[in-house]
């Protein structure tokens, strides 16, 4: 096999590994983030499928430990697109940036509307909610930065047969921090 034929597979790799980190910043009273993915699959040398995923969400805390937070997200498939919201309540548990710990809980619904079209033209809709639940840990490795992890379980009716069913989502990423 010559090279070539490996360059889409690491281009898509190391895309994935690099979006997927999710950027996260706080400041002051106020938490942020992006993040999202793209993937590229491909056979011999053409492109059968891509996906992109972007997210976009923010905190704002009321009081040193209660923090109300939204979220938006959308994913593009050659065929498929989907938009989904959450709102969460949140909830500092131990720690800030100036330790080298932190524990954020939080309880989160949210909606969300899936449009598709077949390769025969025909387009149907979906839509689906889910309410759950998340820990966030950050590890500060210093005062400006952390690497968070971040597992949040929720119950959801956006499988394939419409059923409720549990969902799990793990994301891992960097987190900045700064002053005014």
């Amino acid at each position: 096999m010559r090279f070539s034929r490996f360059y889409p597979f690491l281009l898509a790799l190391f895309t994935t590994a690099f979006c997927a980190a999710q950027p996260y910043w706080q400041n002051g009273d106020r938490l942020g983030y992006f993040g999202g993915f793209a993937t590229v699959q491909g056979q011999g040398e053409q492109v059968v499928n891509a996906h992109m995923d972007l997210d976009l969400g923010g905190s704002r805390f009321f009081t040193p430990k209660w923090a109300l937070g939204t979220e938006v997200s959308a994913s593009w498939d050659p065929l498929t697109q989907s938009v989904n919201t959450t709102l969460r309540a949140q909830y500092l548990l131990f720690g800030r940036s100036d330790v080298s710990h932190s524990l954020l809980a939080d309880v989160h619904s949210g909606v969300g509307y899936h449009t598709s079209q077949t390769i025969m033209g025909t387009s149907f809709s979906s839509n689906d909610v889910k309410v759950g639940a998340g820990l966030q840990y950050t590890w500060w490795i210093s005062q400006g930065v952390g690497v968070y992890l971040w597992p949040q379980w929720s119950q959801t009716n956006g499988g394939p047969s419409g059923l409720w069913g549990w969902q799990f989502d793990l994301p891992i990423g960097i987190q900045w921090h700064w002053h005014k």
